[in-house]
């Protein structure tokens, strides 16, 4: 029926189930704002999936002459949806410098209804930044 979702309620319940309806399932691109990073390219692969109100996003930026860098507290804007107002956030973001080594990058996700990611350490020298990173909408 039209707007009432996918019940699950025949299953099993695990305790402190809060409910059984899946009411919301979408993926798309998505297009991210970038602030203090340079010489991006491409954006190679921005997707989302949002089920329920978990979204996740993956992020694929590319520098093609390998000089991306990031300056002073680097943010990704523009993401797909607002947050629940909750710092309950899951994420990996690396990026691969010239010789192709990964690097793990320190970062938070800046809660609200046009959530960021702030990512906290600059580096030089880079020719991708890949980032999954999920989240809870309201």
């Amino acid at each position: 029926t039209s707007g009432t979702g996918i019940d699950f309620s025949a299953t099993s319940d695990a305790s402190g189930m809060t409910s059984e309806l899946l009411d919301d399932y979408e993926e798309g691109d998505w297009t991210p704002s970038l602030t203090n990073i340079s010489n991006v390219t491409a954006n190679e692969y921005c997707r989302y999936i949002k089920i329920g109100n978990s979204v996740t996003v993956y992020m694929n930026l590319l520098s093609s002459s390998n000089n991306m860098s990031v300056s002073s507290v680097a943010t990704i804007a523009g993401l797909p949806f607002g947050t629940d107002g909750q710092q309950v956030t899951t994420m990996a973001i690396q990026y691969m410098n010239s010789s192709f080594n990964m690097n793990f990058v320190p970062a938070y996700i800046q809660p609200g209804s046009s959530p960021s990611v702030k990512i906290t350490s600059g580096w030089s020298s880079g020719r991708h930044l890949c980032a999954v990173i999920n989240y809870f909408t309201s």
